[in-house]
């Protein structure tokens, strides 16, 4: 019997957006969810500061600024703290606009009550649609548990600059 994953989601925005991210973070969720997989949703969507609970997990509403990886941060050390960590984070959005939140989460990290430095276990899921990439888009990348290209183009690119095989993309 497969494992059970405990996945936090963090999108660009999730539906009833009207966008591609929108309705692929739908799609995806809800595929994982229907095969036994918890997953935890935190989406942003511009100029929205509430917060909404929803079934079958957290879905926070934030804008992008710094507040995104600390509130991963909090999610992600509760659930560790609470004896029930998330084996993954999957992050669906573009590089260029978040590179320094998903610094934060790959390299900066937290400290535990004893001092230990924790990161986050990130799957990156962006379209790759310029080359060569930047050198911060790369430290990202070789950092990352994985990676989820949308096209082969973007996946060639990504092999070409990375650490990622093509075959593994």
């Amino acid at each position: 019997m497969p494992k059970h994953l405990k996945i936090l989601w963090w999108a660009v925005c999730k539906p009833p957006i009207p966008s591609a991210y929108a309705e692929v973070t739908g799609q995806l969720v809800t595929t994982l969810r229907a095969r036994g997989h918890l997953v935890d949703l935190l989406s942003m969507l511009p100029q929205s500061w509430r917060d909404v609970k929803q079934v079958g997990g957290i879905d926070l509403a934030y804008p992008y600024d710094e507040v995104i990886p600390q509130i991963i941060l909090q999610h992600w050390s509760a659930a560790e703290e609470a004896g029930a960590p998330y084996d993954l984070c999957v992050f669906m959005g573009d590089l260029w606009a978040n590179g320094a939140s998903l610094d934060m989460l790959t390299k900066t990290g937290y400290l535990d009550a004893k001092g230990q430095r924790h990161t986050v276990k990130l799957l990156v899921h962006a379209p790759i649609d310029h080359q060569p990439l930047t050198p911060q888009e790369v430290g990202i990348l070789d950092s990352c548990a994985g990676m989820a290209v949308p096209t082969r183009w973007g996946a060639d690119v990504v092999s070409a600059g990375t650490r990622f095989p093509g075959n593994q993309l």
